[in-house]
């Protein structure tokens, strides 16, 4: 994919409800965080090495874990 082309991200819009700061636990769940910010991404394959983390997830699941980021503000950035 080019830098500039544009991700739709549908699988994580098609569960943006569940993606709330109220909701948390379920964010940082590994069924959550796996669909949150695995979901879309072309390498991820269901079912196949779910146990290896890419560094964009560390990174992203800290930020959500610290509260620096909610799951709202990754949810209206693929949004806008």
């Amino acid at each position: 994919m080019a830098a500039n082309e544009e991700h739709s991200f549908p699988r994580l819009l098609a569960k943006a409800q569940h993606f709330r700061s109220d909701n948390l636990e379920y964010c940082l769940s590994k069924e959550g965080s796996t669909a949150l910010l695995c979901g879309d991404c072309p390498f991820y394959k269901e079912g196949e090495d779910e146990e290896l983390e890419c560094g964009s997830f560390s990174l992203l699941y800290r930020l959500l874990q610290k509260k620096i980021l909610r799951p709202e503000d990754l949810v209206r950035a693929v949004r806008d």
